[in-house]
């Protein structure tokens, strides 16, 4: 095991855009120090998470994505089945900043995560209160905001698509695919006006029909982006039409989208400005 200081790393590689390698050095796992947190780690868990139970976000991470970047020291992690008020210290891991994908429990052992199984994470805090460590933290929590947003404007979607003959017999991978309304959202955010990408799914052509795309934007009104006015385009605007409260209900997740992206673009350069590091 390792004694990990964030105020002696690194602070990120500029070239790679992935998080900085870490200062190491060889020790037992009776002395674990991560980015400046006290030494009893199970200690520092047991006062930031366990005495009162943080609400966590429903977002979770799949073992390979979290073992594809050096995260950096001192960033906790429970598994995606533990709920925060049943964990305990031993349910822990925590991030090490020594290479992509090193975690150790909360007595220092290594512990590797499976790119094959389908164990998730949720990202519960840092153990830390370095000044980087804590801004890493803030692009996690964002992140996961996001997600749960993105996660749920999409569950949202394909109930209220559930009963279109379009939809029988296809996969629920093909229905977010070719089945779909875009999740693409404009709202005003701190006075500017921003647009919710990344969980684009449209109408499509694999059946043979021509392409068109629909918008449900923040007010709950849905937009044509493009499109003929297609028979199968006509259809999914009147299921749209049948299901107001729902359709009310994803403009409020398309504004929690932007509002995290915000959040999370704002952390992200704020770390860059302070270390040149690029995170997350």
């Amino acid at each position: 095991m390792s004694t990990f200081n964030a105020a002696q790393h690194p602070r990120g590689n500029t070239s790679t855009g992935h998080a900085g390698q870490f200062a190491t050095k060889a020790q037992s796992t009776a002395d674990v120090s991560l980015g400046g947190a006290p030494d009893d780690v199970a200690s520092e868990l047991e006062s930031r998470f366990l005495q009162d139970p943080p609400t966590l976000s429903t977002s979770s991470y799949h073992g390979l994505y979290m073992n594809r970047e050096n995260w950096g020291p001192s960033l906790a992690f429970l598994p995606a089945d533990v709920p925060a008020e049943q964990a305990s210290t031993d349910d822990f891991i925590i991030s090490t900043g020594e290479a992509k994908g090193a975690f150790v429990n909360a007595r220092g052992e290594d512990v590797r995560l499976s790119d094959a199984s389908d164990e998730h994470y949720r990202f519960v805090g840092p153990i830390s209160d370095d000044a980087v460590v804590q801004q890493r933290a803030a692009i996690w929590a964002a992140g996961a905001e996001h997600l749960e947003a993105v996660t749920a404007f999409e569950q949202d979607g394909r109930a209220i698509f559930a009963e279109l003959e379009d939809n029988r017999g296809v996969s629920d991978y093909d229905k977010v695919r070719f089945n779909g309304v875009s999740v693409i959202g404009t709202a005003r955010v701190d006075g500017q006006l921003r647009r919710a990408y990344g969980t684009a799914v449209g109408g499509s052509n694999a059946d043979g029909s021509r392409a068109f795309r629909l918008a449900v934007d923040t007010q709950g009104k849905v937009r044509t982006l493009y499109g003929d006015d297609s028979q199968k385009q006509q259809r999914y605007q009147q299921v749209l039409d049948d299901h107001p409260e729902e359709v009310a209900r994803m403009a409020g997740h398309v504004t929690r989208v932007l509002e995290a992206s915000r959040r999370h673009q704002e952390a992200q350069e704020a770390l860059r400005q302070q270390t040149g590091e690029y995170y997350g």
